[in-house]
């Protein structure tokens, strides 16, 4: 397991009486006295040979090694407005090991071009915590991925096949550690074929840097005081190539992960098939179709979330996980992603709910609140794009030449589609077991939650062993029981009871005996290590056959069902991790930039139960064997 990422520094600048920022840190200025964004024009978009590129495409990704004061990502955005034959999306992944404080950053910027771009920067600037924050622009198509940490760190762990690199940051002389070769080598392996780069600096540890990872460099006219600037593309020689295709690289892999999305045009027609009309299904349609897919969406039940999506009220919170760390950085990634796109559902009155923190045991939360699942997942279902097929169950998926069919009852068609997505806790085994796809671990936990008219209304949602929240309604809402393998559909006053006993220890309540109650029953699907699954369905082995693949602890070489999509397994946490997940889905299926580290999307993939029997199908064996070598030497 990866140590945590150690603490950040903030970006310790001074402003002179000339008003250029200058690190104390490294005794370097942010840029040259000519401009900073004439130098991100100059040097990083003509040097990537922007806007050309990235016109006409669907998807086109750059990744920076230094954030800096931002000066390069605004100059870039203006720039993609400006071009009406621009990308349909724009993807920008910058590192940046000392993040500049929010005083800094509105003051280095305070004569901008863009005020209104600037302080909509400012209104999404992260706190200076480790890990990929997410900041939207022009209503999500333009994304600005910030990768808070060092850049060394943060490259190997990168999920990202970029278009164009920006190699930013404090001259090599001054901050000799992000121009090794090692981070050269990190960028070759996230390159895709025919990447540009470009930088400011001409020196020779960066050319030679650049040239034995693979690319193709030649100097190009400088900018301000200097004479050169360097750029170069990725046109690695054979051994090169390979050493790129390597563990850092998304979306290709030895196993040849298929990436259905990858290179399409704008406008090309796309349709998914997502099974599931609850959460899980309404994220990843809806993040499936603001990536410009069609989405036809399945569902058994009469109406959208008919199962435990259906509850009046849930909340949603980081927690503090279970077990090892890699679990409690998953729901604070995912309360950080989740928590201003409730704000924004809830302050523009599409749902129900309040981004108002929770108490969670003893402590505050402040990443959390509660939501209304229904009105949730009904706004997601409005997405334009998406189709919605209700009382219409899907008895088998079949491969079709081009793409995947959805059957119902006697194998009748219902659709045809690109790509499939299983989304729906019940029936997923048999689905994924009749389209090829490997039954991952799952169970459906029974769970009963209760409500009751109560006068006096929770300040804020408490949470523990249990949960409970006050309704505007002034219904409060209360549980929720877990059963393991239980099916029973009936309310069960001994398990409203269980309920009424945990909320008196969370919040000091006691319901006086006999008050009028309601309750619902849900079924969650659950994982044995209690992480959902989201990727692409591995692929069956034979019977009595182990899944051959080169590497043991790399889930992402693990064969796949091509153009078959599993999110499932969301448990007790479906409202904090909806949003994150269909975000890493809609990765998997665009090869865009993924939304975690390489570690944590590991932790999600599908594969890891693949690849944990098939590690304890080797110890058996192992065993054996040695046993059976000890019986010969007796």
């Amino acid at each position: 397991m990866k140590p945590r990422p150690a603490a950040l520094e903030a970006a310790d600048i001074e402003f002179g009486d000339d008003g250029l920022p200058r690190s104390r840190t490294y005794g370097d200025l942010y840029h040259p006295r000519e401009g900073a964004l004439e130098q991100a024009r100059h040097v990083f978009l003509a040097g990537n040979g922007l806007p050309a590129r990235w016109q006409g495409r669907q998807d086109f990704t750059i990744l920076e090694t230094g954030f800096g004061l931002g000066h390069n990502f605004l100059a870039t955005l203006a720039t993609w407005r400006e071009d009406p034959h621009r990308s349909r999306r724009l993807h920008v992944v910058s590192v940046e090991a000392h993040p500049v404080r929010r005083d800094d950053l509105a003051r280095a910027h305070s004569g901008s071009p863009w005020p209104g771009t600037v302080d909509t920067l400012l209104d999404a600037w992260p706190e200076p915590e480790p890990g990929l924050h997410l900041l939207e622009f022009d209503e999500g198509s333009v994304r600005l991925w910030l990768a808070l940490g060092d850049v060394a760190t943060w490259l190997p762990r990168l999920r990202v096949r970029a278009d164009a690199f920006f190699l930013d940051g404090f001259a090599p002389a001054r901050n000799p550690q992000m121009w090794t070769p090692q981070v050269f080598g990190a960028l070759a392996r996230l390159a895709a074929a025919q990447a540009t780069a470009a930088t400011w600096s001409a020196a020779r540890v960066v050319r030679e840097g650049l040239e034995q990872a693979g690319f193709e460099v030649r100097p190009a006219p400088g900018f301000g005081h200097k004479r050169d600037t360097t750029v170069a593309v990725f046109a690695p020689r054979h051994g090169a190539a390979k050493q790129a295709r390597g563990s850092g690289a998304w979306p290709v892999s030895p196993m040849g992960v298929q990436v259905p999305g990858r290179g399409a045009a704008p406008g090309v027609p796309r349709h998914a098939l997502v099974i599931g009309g609850g959460l899980a299904g309404a994220a990843a349609a809806a993040a499936l179709a603001r990536a410009g897919w069609r989405c036809t969406v399945f569902d058994r039940h009469a109406e959208p979330a008919g199962e435990a999506s259906g509850n009046p009220a849930g909340i949603f919170h980081a927690g503090a996980g279970h077990g090892e760390h890699r679990h409690a950085d998953l729901l604070a990634q995912a309360a950080r992603l989740a928590a201003p796109r409730y704000r924004q559902l809830v302050r523009e009155g599409r749902v129900r709910g309040a981004v108002c923190g929770l108490v969670h045991g003893d402590r505050p939360d402040p990443a959390g609140g509660w939501i209304a699942p229904r009105d949730l997942v009904a706004s997601w279902l409005g997405t334009p794009g998406v189709t919605l097929r209700m009382g219409c169950t899907v008895e088998a998926l079949r491969r079709e030449a081009d793409g995947w069919r959805a059957c119902g009852p006697s194998m009748q068609p219902l659709a045809e589609g690109d790509i499939a997505v299983l989304a729906g806790g019940a029936g997923l085994a048999a689905l994924l077991q009749a389209a090829g796809g490997d039954i991952p671990d799952a169970r459906l936990v029974r769970g009963q939650l209760s409500w009751v008219d109560w006068p006096l209304a929770l300040e804020r949602p408490v949470t523990g062993q249990g949960y409970a929240l006050s309704l505007p309604d002034g219904q409060l809402v209360f549980g929720a029981t877990a059963h393991p393998g239980d099916t029973d559909e009936q309310l069960r006053p001994t398990d409203h009871a269980w309920n009424v006993l945990r909320l008196q220890a969370l919040t000091g309540i006691a319901l006086p005996p006999g008050w009028g109650w309601k309750g619902r029953v849900g079924w969650r699907c659950t994982a044995s290590d209690r992480l959902p699954w989201v990727g692409a369905v591995p692929l069956q082995a034979a019977p009595g056959e182990p899944v051959q693949v080169p590497r043991l602890d790399r889930p992402l070489l693990v064969p796949r069902v091509a153009g078959l999509f599993v999110l499932g397994g969301l448990g007790s946490r479906g409202l904090t991790w909806a949003p994150l997940l269909a975000e890493l889905l809609a990765a998997w299926v665009d090869g865009t930039p993924m939304p975690l580290a390489s570690e944590l999307a590991d932790a999600l993939d599908p594969a890891r139960e693949v690849l944990r029997r098939t590690r304890r199908a080797a110890a058996r064996a192992h065993r054996a064997h040695r046993t059976h070598r000890a019986d010969q030497d007796a």
